[in-house]
């Protein structure tokens, strides 16, 4: 056992461990140079990784290259060269350009910072997208607006991981579905809102845990059935006279999701989802096998500590959205070809053997230290070399590392690129202000101009239903009724609204989805025992929930 530096709690490195960081371990000359053993616990590896990731703040600010007005990830304040995506995919700059000498008489870390602040970075990952401008980490998106880390999908409206669907608003983590609202966890939908953990459903509303069902409403643990109301059998008569008399509302969307919380009160629920898996331990885990502490992965083998891979991710530790790689050692956003590499953070597709570096895309294999480089092969700070050369270099680098303290660490939390309340870390481990700045993380106190429109009003006055909203709404700004941020309805967006017969949002998009992330199991696991059989397990639930929960077995025989 270990005691982590940061928070000094108690972590174990196995064997497993060991041998996985041994085969990601760049080798030169016949010779291995080990990444040493972590010394921060997973929680706190986790955090400092997740402090350089910004997903959902999106600013306007100008492209550094051509001057225009551009969508952005960094905000106008950021002392960054930042590139239109197209441009800096394009071939009118070269990254090489920007290459320095290594100086062995100042650490890594510095003069990897001071490359970070000269480079071009791109401004958003977004790739093909047809007036999809305003969405970050997605790919194929069409008329969509704030919809993070999804792709594939045509009108989808403030989602988060929503692949391969169409007409999506306010849904996270939604596979193959259409016609969806105020969703999570879920695939293969059609036509279902305001639910959770669907699989192959549709005409489902207020439901949680269902599959294969068809015309429920307000349903918890169904599996195969067709018309039911809060888990009652009725007849199809029944099932329609019931829609055609029931209107979406704020007030009876409010009622129904508190007798949907009622509901699920009194019934058993599974103590983790994990679905088609063998030998894993976590939550959401889909087609997976040998997982250990993992969160949100399909079709994953081989990992620790692993969170967000819904493309298929082999041999990693302690990596976040990642996919369709394998050999990985601290990776935050990467996938695709990507193999036999470590610390390398946002969106970095295809490098192998490639260490210290962001941005490395499009087949970059043995880079060191370096940013944003397309098809490159032996650099080091940006500079190229002979193959010869990059080999008798880097083992140097490496002991200067080991002598300054840097290998084997993430990159510092003071390097971070963005302020720690614009990132990924403060959804899973919250701080204020005064805590991120005593911990030595980054702030950012920039502040988005105002929207402006002809009239201002509350959310809780909007009318109670779409019939009741005129086309005049675009031309307004609305307050949010509890957080009173001020926020605007885009045409699309009203459109889809009118199209599912759903009330205007009361809250600002920001609140939705902080709400909609607090009803997905967080990403701890808890010792308690099953309400049924007594056993011990580990859960997402506490051992004081309020919830009954029942391990998979006792959990499968009570609804089959």
């Amino acid at each position: 056992m270990k005691t982590c530096l940061q928070c000094q709690s108690s972590f174990e490195v196995t064997e497993r461990d060991r041998e996985l960081l041994k085969q990601v371990s760049p080798q030169y000359g016949g010779q291995t140079y080990l990444i040493p053993e972590p010394t921060l616990c997973w929680k706190c590896k986790l955090q400092n990784r997740l402090s350089f990731r910004n997903e959902r703040s999106l600013y306007r600010r100008q492209c550094d290259f051509s001057g225009k007005d551009i969508v952005s990830i960094y905000s106008p304040d950021k002392p960054y060269k930042v590139y239109h995506q197209d441009i800096w995919w394009s071939d009118q700059w070269d990254p090489l350009e920007y290459g320095r000498d290594f100086d062995f008489n100042r650490p890594f870390f510095e003069q990897f910072d001071e490359l970070l602040h000269e480079v071009p970075l791109m401004a958003l990952w977004l790739i093909n997208p047809q007036n999809a401008e305003f969405n970050n980490a997605g790919f194929g998106l069409k008329d969509s607006y704030m919809s993070i880390c999804s792709d594939m999908g045509e009108q989808l409206l403030y989602c988060y991981g929503v692949d391969h669907s169409n007409h999506v608003l306010d849904s996270a983590v939604i596979k193959d579905s259409e016609l969806v609202y105020e969703c999570v966890d879920g695939e293969k939908l059609y036509h279902c809102y305001f639910s959770q953990y669907l699989s192959n459903c549709s005409d489902v509303y207020f439901s949680y845990d269902l599959t294969g069902c068809r015309h429920c409403f307000g349903c918890v643990n169904l599996k195969n059935k067709e018309y039911h109301i809060f888990n009652e059998p009725v007849t199809k008569e029944e099932w329609d006279q019931k829609m055609a008399e029931f209107k979406f509302t704020s007030k009876s969307i409010a009622e129904n999701m508190s007798k949907l919380d009622t509901l699920k009160q009194s019934l058993p629920l599974r103590s983790n989802m994990i679905i088609n898996c063998e030998n894993v331990v976590g939550d959401n885990l889909y087609h997976s096998k040998n997982m250990e502490n993992c969160y949100d992965a399909r079709k994953s083998e081989d990992c620790k500590n692993v969170f967000y891979s819904p493309w298929g991710t082999k041999h990693a530790l302690d990596c976040y959205a990642v996919g369709e790689l394998s050999w990985a050692y601290e990776l935050m956003g990467g996938g695709v070809g990507t193999n036999k590499s470590a610390f390398v953070m946002n969106y970095a597709n295809g490098p192998v053997s490639t260490y210290y570096s962001t941005y490395m895309l499009n087949g970059t294999s043995d880079c060191f230290g370096s940013v944003s480089l397309k098809k490159a092969r032996y650099c080091i700070l940006n500079k190229q070399y002979s193959k010869q050369e990059y080999e008798a270099l880097v083992p140097k680098i490496i002991e200067h590392m080991k002598e300054t303290g840097d290998w084997g660490q993430f990159f510092p939390s003071s390097m971070s690129l963005f302020g720690y309340n614009e990132t990924k870390a403060q959804e899973f481990f919250p701080l204020s202000r005064e805590q991120a700045l005593e911990k030595d993380y980054l702030w950012s106190d920039y502040e988005r101009p105002q929207p402006i429109a002809q009239k201002q009003i509350q959310g809780s006055d909007l009318p109670d239903s779409i019939e009741s909203v005129p086309d005049d709404i675009l031309n307004w700004v609305i307050a949010c009724e509890d957080s009173g941020e001020l926020y605007k309805i885009t045409r699309l967006e009203l459109n889809l609204y009118r199209k599912l017969g759903l009330p205007i949002p009361r809250k600002a998009p920001n609140l939705r989805y902080m709400n909609r992330l607090s009803r997905r199991h967080p990403i701890f696991l808890w010792d308690r025992t099953c309400d049924q059989c007594h056993k011990n397990i580990k859960s997402t639930y506490a051992p004081d929930a309020k919830e009954t929960v029942y391990c998979e077995s006792c959990y499968l025989k009570e609804v089959y």
